[in-house]
């Protein structure tokens, strides 16, 4: 793969082992677990469900919390981080209506997500992309929600980790659950065993 190869070349240390789809179309994951990769960004697990686009972006205007999401395992053992909220989804004229009569509908709608994560040890994926950071008002949203993410770290409530990390601590979670139902199993199958000696 291209990346890979050009990041070779650049000494990037350590090795890339996320991904993000471009357009959040996912595929290949074949490739990418063979080429080293160990997790991707997964889609918003309430996309569908809520229909169309306008809609989510209503239902965040008026207080729903974005979901938490529930990291797994693929077939192909890669880690799907699914999304649940895009940080710079709600744009133009509807935005800067929303911040004349509210304030930023996704700084509230990020808190709300953040704040859940904090009471139930959810996974609250956050994201957005660096050429979003055009303006001013997109570097203070970017503040404000890192500066909320920083107070409930601060206090306890949350611990903030890339896709990597989550990939790991799945993986491990995942493995050590394989080896006890193995642990299981074998006591199990060993006994007759045992006894027959």
């Amino acid at each position: 793969m291209a990346s890979l190869e050009a990041a070779a070349s650049a000494s990037v240390e350590p090795a890339m082992t996320s991904v993000v789809f471009p357009r959040n179309w996912v595929g290949h994951r074949d490739v990418l677990a063979r080429s080293g990769f160990t997790c991707y960004r997964g889609t918003d697990p309430n996309a569908d469900a809520l229909g169309p686009d306008a809609l989510r972006k209503a239902a965040l205007v008026t207080g729903a919390t974005p979901p938490l999401v529930e990291p797994s395992v693929d077939e192909f053992g890669l880690v799907d981080v699914p999304a649940s909220l895009y940080l710079f989804g709600f744009e133009g004229a509807a935005r800067r209506l929303c911040e004349l009569v509210w304030r930023d509908p996704i700084v509230a709608a990020a808190r709300r997500g953040i704040d859940a994560a904090a009471r139930s040890d959810g996974v609250f994926h956050l994201w957005y992309h660096p050429n979003n950071l055009v303006t001013d008002d997109d570097v203070a949203r970017l503040r404000a929600v890192v500066e909320h993410i920083d107070r409930r770290r601060a206090d306890g409530g949350i611990e903030v980790e890339t896709m990597a990390d989550v990939a790991r601590r799945v993986r491990s979670e995942t493995d050590a659950g394989r080896r006890v139902r193995t642990e299981v199993g074998a006591g199990q199958r060993s006994r007759p065993e045992t006894d027959a000696e």
